[in-house]
């Protein structure tokens, strides 16, 4: 969509690139007849949250990714808006199991607006569960309800910043990119009023592609050096295998190489599975039985669901 942004773009591109980029439309619900949109997610780290998680395990490793966005459910003349915020919890499967850590539980957020506090505590919903990379890791979400008068302010910020808190205290305290802002902005556009800050938005996307392609190629070279460096630590499957060049090795390697390290919460699993999977593997290598096991209920499960 390049040919798109420049600098002859007429109105028209400009509205359809605009919702195109930032507005997220999920299907209407049969039942209720709800449709919901959503601004793509906005991601965000949290200390405080891997050293939860790292107190869990026994190898001290963890690491979790904080999500935000914003929905907007359409039913009738009915019209809900909603921030979700939603906690990816990455600890290793054979290490430890997780319960509901409850951190979004009694959510509150205060965005500082251009330095003014605006409060969102009202919650709607909280959840908790099995996470959605190949059954991988848990997540726990949460939603608050949005006033239409405080998305207003937030999409006519200069700067924002926000501090989330829960039931453990506070999680986070961030400031709001000039990419992470457009999202809200370009939202709020293709919802509400398709002339609003239309430049701004066309400038993020051009910046947004920019860095886009700046990752990707940063992303590959480092995708090519560790391919280069791990190619065959895949080390708990090609113990449970035998073989280095066994065709179920062959595509968690593929998994591994081709989705695990194009995101930033596979990255960090890889990164953790080369910590304690040289250590399982010496084990299992040396055990028939336990191999048998880790094949029955650990490798056949995940490859089911890789290979889908």
């Amino acid at each position: 969509m390049s040919e798109n942004i420049n600098n002859n773009s007429n109105p028209i591109d400009s509205k359809s690139l605009i919702k195109e980029k930032y507005l997220v439309k999920g299907e209407q619900d049969k039942f209720t007849k709800t449709t919901e949109y959503q601004t793509s997610y906005i991601s965000f780290k949290s200390d405080l949250v891997d050293n939860y998680l790292k107190s869990l395990s026994k190898f001290g490793i963890g690491a979790a990714i904080i999500k935000f966005t914003i929905l907007y459910r359409q039913k009738g003349n009915a019209n809900i808006l909603l921030v979700e915020v939603k906690i990816t919890y990455l600890p290793i499967p054979v290490d430890m199991v997780i319960s509901n850590p409850r951190i979004i539980k009694n959510l509150e957020i205060i965005f500082l607006v251009d330095g003014l506090p605006i409060t969102c505590n009202k919650q709607t919903d909280h959840n908790f569960g099995v996470g959605s990379i190949a059954g991988i890791g848990y997540d726990e979400t949460a939603i608050l309800e949005l006033e239409m008068d405080q998305l207003i302010a937030l999409v006519n910020a200069k700067e924002i910043e926000f501090r989330m808190s829960g039931s453990k205290g506070k999680f986070i305290e961030e400031k709001v990119d000039d990419l992470q802002l457009a999202r809200i902005k370009g939202f709020y556009n293709a919802l509400f009023d398709e002339n609003f800050e239309v430049d701004f938005l066309i400038q993020a996307i051009k910046d947004q592609e920019t860095k886009d392609k700046n990752d990707e190629a940063e992303r590959e070279a480092k995708k090519a050096q560790k391919q280069k460096e791990t190619s065959s630590n895949c080390f708990i499957v090609t113990a449970t295998m035998g073989d280095i060049s066994h065709p179920v090795v062959n595509d968690f390697r593929t998994f591994r190489d081709n989705k695990l390290l194009t995101t930033l919460i596979g990255t960090y699993f890889v990164k953790f599975y080369y910590i304690i999977g040289p250590f399982f593997a010496k084990i299992i290598k040396h055990n028939s039985k336990i191999r048998s096991l880790v094949f029955n209920y650990f490798i056949l499960p995940i490859h089911k669901k890789i290979k889908h």
